[in-house]
């Protein structure tokens, strides 16, 4: 037996759509979060300013990076995740349920 990860023999289509759909969800998800981390800071700080000023409104600057930079990254993510979940079903989950305690 070898130490590399079991790859399933699932459908050939299922692997390339998922290879595809881990492809553009990366893509997504880092092009977003880099954006949304440069662009949307800067707009929040700059936005902060004003609002102590008595000038600006910080929650609609919130709110615009959030719908444009934080919905897209997440969505990313998941488009990411379901790929490789269609890549291979064999993969263990990256996140793990805890047992609720009994009592």
């Amino acid at each position: 037996m070898s130490n590399e990860p079991s790859i399933s023999r699932s459908h050939p289509a299922q692997r390339l759509f998922g290879a595809l759909l881990m492809a553009v969800g990366g893509l997504i998800a880092g092009l977003c979060g880099l954006c949304t981390g440069t662009i949307g800071l800067v707009a929040l700080f700059e936005s902060l300013l004003s609002a102590l000023n008595g000038t600006g409104n910080l929650i609609l600057a919130a709110m615009i990076v959030f719908i444009t930079g934080v919905l897209p990254t997440a969505i990313g993510v998941v488009l990411f995740l379901t790929g490789r979940k269609l890549w291979n079903p064999a993969a263990p989950p990256l996140f793990k349920r805890r047992a609720r305690p009994q009592g």
